[in-house]
């Protein structure tokens, strides 16, 4: 084999183990409660789940998705969630984002604004 087709090889191997992880995450995301959250002090504040990196910003109307009990939006979907952290340092708190796609949920997803805000198209995972 030369060496083009086995570069060749090797990288349709890298791109399917992309999609293999990927998927994985994607059914991560879809399980995952977001119970253990990352907060970041900063302006504005964001929150980022430690188990699947989903994100969202706060302020305005509040956190949608990843809301906690004694925020003071009034939410159905509201947890006993845990803050595992509370930083100011952006790359702590990016450091909780997984590989692959970026998953933003409420005020941060793009349905957010459009008139589409049932928790349920909140927690939509985008390709």
């Amino acid at each position: 084999m030369e060496l083009a087709e086995k570069l060749n090889t090797i990288n349709s191997q890298i791109a399917d183990l992309v999609r293999q992880r990927n998927n994985v995450l994607c059914e991560l995301r879809k399980q995952c409660k977001h119970l253990r959250l990352v907060e970041l002090n900063d302006s504005p504040p964001m929150r980022i789940c430690a188990d699947c990196g989903a994100e969202e910003r706060g302020w305005y109307c509040g956190y949608h998705v990843l809301v906690m009990r004694c925020d003071t939006i009034i939410a159905p979907h509201k947890k006993e969630r845990a803050l595992i952290k509370i930083t100011r340092d952006s790359n702590v708190f990016y450091g909780f984002r997984k590989s692959g796609p970026l998953y933003l949920v409420g005020q941060s997803h793009p349905n957010f604004g459009e008139g589409v805000q049932t928790y349920e198209q909140l927690t939509e995972i985008l390709e």
